[in-house]
């Protein structure tokens, strides 16, 4: 493995119908996962799984919370302005904010010191949970910088929008290609509310020169075939409660969605 290699693991578009909670919260649940999947909080001690190496540690966002924000939110204004070349902008895209529960179910994905995605991490707010992964390394004689990795991690996501065009935009759909440009997607779904990311440092014996830091973000909805990522139009047109002062081809913080796939 050389230095600057990454690499990226996108989400599939597994819509679960919604139904009515009526019974105390529980991440063992079966209404939370499809039938035969186990959820990823189930009875999970919240440790390292055992195959993680001996010097795994989780990297401390609370710092850096507002950045990861920053990067995302940006990238939704300039694409919902209509600034990003081949594609329309978007009438109605939510501001994202912070969410300690994906924040929390993206540290017990990290933690398994695989970088893949979950069998089921559903929560009874976020029945269609969207996740974007990422792995990149860096020399351990290089001081952490959370910074850079969190901008590199979020510009290799965004980058993705070269590999397709804004006919996947208005009817999503899935193609062989998909692991290449699905991250992209994902961080343009206009429901996407809330995010909540997680990032671990650990070194693989192959490659004792290097440190390995996977990025894991989960997000309050995901893409769905033949659905809409956005609504395309004039920017900012659909927004109900105004538009963000400081992203403003983006709704305002109160905008209410549902993004679980029903009706707004």
């Amino acid at each position: 493995m050389e230095p600057g290699k990454y690499y990226l693991i996108c989400c599939s578009a597994l819509l679960m119908p919604l139904s009515v909670i009526g019974q105390p919260l529980s991440w063992c649940d079966p209404q939370l996962c499809p039938e035969g999947k186990v959820h990823i909080a189930c009875n999970n001690n919240g440790k390292f799984h055992e195959s993680c190496s001996k010097d795994a540690t989780m990297v401390n966002l609370k710092p850096h919370r507002a950045l990861i924000l920053a990067e995302h939110n940006k990238r939704r204004n300039f694409i919902a302005s209509g600034s990003l070349p081949g594609y329309y902008p978007a009438t109605r895209m939510a501001t994202m904010v912070w969410d300690a529960e994906l924040e929390y179910l993206a540290t017990l994905n990290l933690k398994t010191c695989h970088l893949e995605h979950d069998d089921c991490n559903h929560s009874y707010r976020f029945r269609n949970l969207g996740q974007n992964l990422c792995g990149v390394d860096r020399y351990r004689s290089a001081p952490m910088n959370v910074t850079n990795l969190v901008e590199q991690s979020l510009g290799l996501w965004f980058g993705e929008h070269h590999v397709i065009d804004s006919s996947f935009i208005a009817d999503f759909r899935v193609t062989s290609k998909l692991e290449k440009y699905g991250h992209f997607v994902e961080t343009v779904v206009d429901r996407n509310t809330h995010v909540g990311c997680a990032m671990m440092r650990f070194t693989n014996p192959k490659y004792p020169f290097l440190y390995i830091y996977n990025t894991a973000c989960n997000y309050a909805s995901v893409y769905a075939i033949g659905v809409p990522v956005y609504s395309a139009g004039e920017p900012a047109s659909e927004c109900r409660t105004g538009t963000n002062p400081q992203y403003p081809a983006l709704c305002s913080v109160q905008e209410k969605y549902n993004p679980n796939y029903n009706i707004y």
